[in-house]
């Protein structure tokens, strides 16, 4: 059983032949490269989801302490009231954006299991 393998495109030229024609280098005019689909081991997206969750959940932590202490902040009188609100109001879009993501992580991570990704009641946590 023989196996055609292309080595890596340097500079536009392949530095070993296939059996196939070779692929469009990208400064060939008026030919577009194709691209194959990737496609993902469902246990390594799982495993890259707890990973990518697990910087997540810390982001989220220190997002807290940000709110906080922009909190704190504005409740000094002599605060720069503008400031604190226009800070608070960014840690708090920040805070948000990543519980987005972890649940967007959730809802992918239950359809790769074969679960269903809401809980019975219909609302998500």
């Amino acid at each position: 059983m023989t196996c055609s393998v292309t080595r890596s495109v340097v500079r536009g030229k392949s530095s070993s032949h296939s059996q196939t024609s070779p692929m469009p280098s990208p400064s060939t005019p008026g030919r577009a490269r194709s691209v194959e689909p990737v496609t993902v081991n469902p246990f390594e997206r799982l495993t890259q989801l707890v990973l990518a969750n697990d910087r997540l959940i810390e982001e989220l932590a220190s997002s807290r302490l940000r709110i906080d202490a922009a909190l704190v902040y504005l409740d000094d009188p002599n605060c720069n009231a503008r400031f604190g609100s226009i800070h608070l109001e960014r840690c708090q879009v920040r805070h948000r954006r990543i519980l987005a993501q972890l649940r967007t992580n959730r809802i992918e991570a239950m359809r790769l299991l074969g679960a269903p990704s809401e809980p019975a009641g219909g609302t998500a946590l």
